[in-house]
């Protein structure tokens, strides 16, 4: 976060329309492109060979007490069955509490971020979408027993997907939010083309399970943690997850 693409293959982009830069980045798999990076006060230049690149958006670890930690980077067409073969795992080594880790994940596609809620949330709506004519579309999760005492850390960079997670556990009183406000975003836009540029339009808007519209204001956490404010500071957010957790043992 903050870095600059100044030059792509020696061009500089500072005029160039994202879509042309995109383009020029975007290639053949095995060929290669040069970016000149700034990155604060330096600058430099990386010599990259495309690929088709797999994205995992799920990751995780067992963590002392039988607290198992899931990371979630975004949510894809993937990261649903991907949530579950980690929770299995983790059950299998003998899980008995959850961190889910949603900080910075910018959000995704709804029917897999719902697919997630499922394995958490109880039984009923996990998030509805109403749309500009009042129409409403609910989607529920059928879980009948939440399993495990739940952590879910968020701050500024959650969004969307991410908040409709972290709404439904907060409504439904299946864990606790720790972290910072979550990004608020809670609205579903489209793109309507129109001679040769395009107008996006919203069309309809998230609800939590308890009818909270986030879009604009987003989610206070249940226990505010600011993160860590330097190096060797260590990860004031998770650790007050584990500290929470460990007296729900």
């Amino acid at each position: 976060s903050g870095d600059q693409i100044i030059r792509i293959d020696g061009q500089d982009t500072k005029d160039m329309a994202l879509e042309e830069a995109v383009s020029k980045i975007r290639g053949p798999e095995g060929t290669q492109v040069a970016l000149t990076i700034k990155r604060g006060g330096e600058t430099n230049e990386y010599t990259l060979t495309r690929s088709n690149i797999q994205i995992r958006t799920v990751a995780g670890k067992m963590l002392p007490d039988g607290i198992g930690y899931i990371r979630i980077s975004m949510f894809n067409e993937n990261t649903g069955v991907d949530f579950s073969r980690k929770y299995q795992e983790l059950e299998a080594a003998g899980m008995r509490a959850t961190i889910l880790d949603l900080r910075d994940n910018p959000g995704g596609l709804l029917e897999e971020c719902v697919k997630v809620a499922g394995k958490l949330v109880p039984r009923g709506p996990v998030v509805s979408v109403v749309t500009r004519d009042g129409q409403q579309e609910t989607h529920s999760s059928g879980l009948d027993n939440v399993k495990y005492p739940l952590a879910v850390l968020v701050n500024g960079g959650s969004a969307s997907a991410s908040e409709i997670v972290a709404g439904a556990v907060q409504d439904t009183g299946a864990g606790t939010l720790i972290g910072t406000k979550t990004f608020g975003k809670g609205s579903v836009q489209t793109l309507v083309r129109i001679d040769g540029g395009a107008i996006k339009l919203t069309i309809a808007k998230y609800l939590t399970p308890g009818g909270r519209s986030i879009n604009g204001v987003g989610i206070e956490p249940d226990q505010a943690v600011e993160p860590a404010t330097g190096p060797g500071t260590g990860d004031p957010q998770l650790a007050k997850a584990v500290e929470w957790l460990q007296g729900k043992l």
